[in-house]
């Protein structure tokens, strides 16, 4: 007959049990335990009982929780900051290595460059440009234009490539002495004209032997050249010439000068005065020369009015 335990489980009468199963139930075998294991402690209380009241929270337990947090934002920024200025130290160390870089290549280049574009010796182009301005000075010093040398010195033109460099020879000249010419500018084409007119009446009077009758007109006025200064002592004539070297291995070699691609700053015009000398001249614009010219202009007015009279006077005609 089955009964109902005070916990409301069903227990079986040992007798019932005994006369179902004659046979003794064996008891369970228990394995061995290891030597060095050791029971699991076992919990001081029920774990699913109660565990009491929760710690209530105070003021002193919210400060510190304020100031936790506070430390924690402090740390952060600190350590966002420390970030940022790894960052930047990373790129100024970049960009400090590219200006670098770029600097050095650009001193390679320059050394190189020194290197590889040495200019020929200073004595060895010295030497030439000295030539250079006596055959200069030896073509345009002339009697009618006396010129001195005054200097001659190279001018880097150009550094073409590495193998030849282009100079200009300067050769400056001093004029020694004034420089004359012919005047043809219109302040003295009056004095021209009335020049021409002279001439074209003695003409008349030697052709038409006016003087057999006239003698006044035997004697005509005279009318001098009339000259202006054109360059004045002292003044320098500039002149270029070109001058290159070339370059084998680590030695330059002069090219033959050519003197006809000279080039002349300012070309001189007129002669000394000594190349006037056989005729009477008056110089244009200096002194007493236009009281002179106005005096001599008169004179020519009245021996040409004296001559075209006389040929109306015979009835001759041109």
């Amino acid at each position: 007959m089955m009964q109902v335990s005070a916990k409301g489980e069903v227990v079986v009468p040992p007798e019932q049990t005994a006369t179902k199963n004659p046979r003794p139930a064996a008891a369970p075998a228990e394995l061995p335990r290891p030597a060095s294991a050791s029971p699991l402690p076992r919990p001081a209380s029920n774990p699913s009982g109660p565990q009491g009241p929760l710690p209530k929270v105070t003021w002193e337990t919210n400060s510190q929780f304020e100031f936790t947090n506070e430390v924690a934002m402090r740390r952060a920024a600190e350590a966002a900051e420390a970030a940022k200025r790894k960052e930047a130290l990373r790129v100024w160390r970049i960009v400090g290595g590219a200006v670098l870089a770029v600097l050095l290549i650009g001193l390679a280049n320059e050394v190189g460059a020194a290197f590889l574009r040495a200019a020929p010796s200073a004595g060895h182009v010295a030497a030439s440009v000295d030539d250079i301005g006596r055959q200069i000075t030896q073509l345009y010093d002339k009697p009618a234009q006396p010129l001195v040398l005054e200097s001659a010195r190279p001018v880097v033109f150009e550094y073409s490539t590495a193998r030849r460099a282009d100079y200009d020879v300067v050769t400056t000249l001093r004029l020694r002495a004034e420089l004359y010419a012919p005047a043809e500018s219109n302040g003295a084409q009056p004095y021209l004209q009335l020049q021409r007119s002279l001439a074209e009446a003695r003409a008349k009077v030697l052709k038409h032997s006016l003087f057999s009758t006239v003698p006044t007109l035997r004697d005509a006025p005279e009318m001098p050249r009339l000259l202006v200064v054109t360059h004045h002592a002292g003044e320098k004539l500039v002149v270029k010439v070109p001058l290159s070297a070339t370059r084998s291995g680590w030695s330059w070699t002069l090219a033959p000068v050519k003197l006809e691609q000279r080039r002349a700053h300012r070309p001189l015009h007129g002669e000394v005065i000594a190349r006037f000398s056989e005729t009477p001249f008056i110089v244009f614009n200096r002194g007493s020369a236009r009281d002179i010219m106005l005096q001599k202009m008169q004179d020519a007015r009245r021996y040409i009015i004296a001559v075209n009279g006389e040929m109306v006077n015979r009835g001759l005609t041109e």
